[in-house]
Protein backbone atom coordinates (compact mmCIF):
# COMPACT_ATOMS: atom_id res chain seq x y z
CA UNK A 1 0.00 0.00 0.00
CA UNK A 2 0.72 3.95 -0.11
CA UNK A 3 2.09 5.76 2.90
CA UNK A 4 -1.11 7.59 3.06
CA UNK A 5 -2.69 4.61 3.88
CA UNK A 6 -0.48 3.04 6.11
CA UNK A 7 -0.45 6.15 8.15
CA UNK A 8 -4.20 6.16 8.04
CA UNK A 9 -4.45 2.37 9.44
CA UNK A 10 -2.83 4.87 12.94
CA UNK A 11 -5.69 7.22 12.17
CA UNK A 12 -2.76 9.97 11.19
CA UNK A 13 -2.68 11.98 8.48
CA UNK A 14 0.31 13.49 6.54
CA UNK A 15 0.59 17.06 6.50
CA UNK A 16 1.66 16.08 2.53
CA UNK A 17 2.58 13.17 0.95
CA UNK A 18 5.00 14.10 -1.31
CA UNK A 19 7.70 15.02 1.59
CA UNK A 20 6.10 14.55 5.39
CA UNK A 21 7.70 11.03 6.76
CA UNK A 22 5.52 11.90 10.48
CA UNK A 23 2.21 13.05 11.73
CA UNK A 24 0.97 13.72 15.31
CA UNK A 25 -2.07 12.17 16.39
CA UNK A 26 -4.40 11.83 19.37
CA UNK A 27 -2.38 8.92 20.73
CA UNK A 28 1.05 9.81 19.88
CA UNK A 29 3.06 10.39 16.79
CA UNK A 30 3.26 8.03 13.54
CA UNK A 31 6.78 7.84 11.97
CA UNK A 32 8.43 5.93 8.97
CA UNK A 33 10.93 4.19 9.01
CA UNK A 34 13.69 2.80 6.83
CA UNK A 35 13.52 -0.90 7.38
CA UNK A 36 16.97 -1.58 6.74
CA UNK A 37 17.97 0.57 9.52
CA UNK A 38 16.06 -1.35 12.08
CA UNK A 39 18.10 -3.09 14.74
CA UNK A 40 16.79 -6.63 16.32
CA UNK A 41 18.16 -6.44 20.27
CA UNK A 42 16.83 -9.85 21.95
CA UNK A 43 13.33 -8.74 20.55
CA UNK A 44 13.52 -4.68 21.19
CA UNK A 45 13.31 -3.26 17.60
CA UNK A 46 16.04 -0.15 17.36
CA UNK A 47 15.91 2.79 14.96
CA UNK A 48 18.85 4.99 15.08
CA UNK A 49 19.47 7.80 11.78
CA UNK A 50 20.21 11.16 12.30
CA UNK A 51 18.22 13.91 11.11
CA UNK A 52 21.21 15.63 8.84
CA UNK A 53 21.15 12.80 6.43
CA UNK A 54 17.75 13.61 5.14
CA UNK A 55 16.79 16.02 2.62
CA UNK A 56 14.30 18.23 2.53
CA UNK A 57 11.03 19.77 4.48
CA UNK A 58 10.20 15.88 5.97
CA UNK A 59 12.93 16.29 8.30
CA UNK A 60 12.13 19.46 9.76
CA UNK A 61 8.91 18.34 10.81
CA UNK A 62 10.20 14.92 11.76
CA UNK A 63 12.78 17.18 14.10
CA UNK A 64 9.53 18.72 15.48
CA UNK A 65 7.68 15.30 15.69
CA UNK A 66 10.88 13.70 17.53
CA UNK A 67 11.25 16.64 20.21
CA UNK A 68 7.41 16.74 21.39
CA UNK A 69 7.32 12.80 21.58
CA UNK A 70 10.49 12.98 23.98
CA UNK A 71 9.34 15.84 25.76
CA UNK A 72 5.83 14.42 26.31
CA UNK A 73 6.56 10.68 26.59
CA UNK A 74 4.24 9.78 23.83
CA UNK A 75 4.15 6.78 21.78
CA UNK A 76 5.37 5.79 19.03
CA UNK A 77 3.87 3.79 15.80
CA UNK A 78 5.74 2.69 13.32
CA UNK A 79 5.39 2.61 9.40
CA UNK A 80 8.23 0.68 7.43
CA UNK A 81 9.76 2.09 4.77
CA UNK A 82 11.28 -0.53 2.10
CA UNK A 83 13.42 0.32 0.20
CA UNK A 84 14.41 -0.98 -2.96
CA UNK A 85 17.94 0.99 -3.52
CA UNK A 86 19.15 0.92 0.55
CA UNK A 87 22.34 2.05 -0.23
CA UNK A 88 20.89 5.28 -2.17
CA UNK A 89 18.93 5.71 1.16
CA UNK A 90 22.26 5.46 3.45
CA UNK A 91 24.40 7.86 0.84
CA UNK A 92 21.77 10.60 1.78
CA UNK A 93 20.14 10.91 -1.70
CA UNK A 94 16.61 12.02 -2.93
CA UNK A 95 14.86 8.49 -1.85
CA UNK A 96 11.84 9.51 -3.42
CA UNK A 97 13.34 9.00 -6.52
CA UNK A 98 13.56 5.22 -5.64
CA UNK A 99 11.10 2.49 -5.61
CA UNK A 100 9.58 1.64 -1.91
CA UNK A 101 6.68 0.12 -0.08
CA UNK A 102 5.08 0.83 3.13
CA UNK A 103 3.47 -1.59 5.74
CA UNK A 104 2.18 -0.16 9.17
CA UNK A 105 3.76 -2.04 12.04
CA UNK A 106 1.05 -2.99 14.80
CA UNK A 107 2.56 -4.93 17.08
CA UNK A 108 4.46 -2.32 17.82
CA UNK A 109 4.96 0.76 20.09
CA UNK A 110 8.22 2.78 20.32
CA UNK A 111 9.37 5.48 22.55
CA UNK A 112 12.06 8.38 21.46
CA UNK A 113 15.01 7.05 23.29
CA UNK A 114 17.38 9.78 22.45
CA UNK A 115 17.56 13.13 20.47
CA UNK A 116 20.33 15.59 20.44
CA UNK A 117 18.42 17.72 17.55
CA UNK A 118 20.44 15.43 14.68
CA UNK A 119 21.53 12.69 15.68
CA UNK A 120 18.24 10.30 17.11
CA UNK A 121 17.41 6.37 18.44
CA UNK A 122 14.12 5.19 19.13
CA UNK A 123 12.83 1.61 20.36
CA UNK A 124 9.80 -0.52 19.51
CA UNK A 125 9.00 -3.26 21.83
CA UNK A 126 5.97 -5.72 20.70
CA UNK A 127 2.89 -5.46 22.77
CA UNK A 128 -0.42 -7.80 22.53
CA UNK A 129 -2.75 -6.99 19.57
CA UNK A 130 -5.36 -5.99 22.70
CA UNK A 131 -2.70 -3.27 23.48
CA UNK A 132 -2.39 -2.32 19.63
CA UNK A 133 -5.74 -1.32 19.18
CA UNK A 134 -6.15 1.20 21.38
CA UNK A 135 -2.96 2.68 20.57
CA UNK A 136 -4.44 3.51 17.24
Amino acid sequence: MGIAAEFARFNAKLVNVQWAVSARTDAGVVISLWQHKLRNENGVWVYSDHLSRWKGAGSRLLGEHLHEALEHSLALRMVKAIAAEPDLVDRGEDASKSRKTFHAVMDRVGRVESFDDDVFELVFERVPSSAASVLR
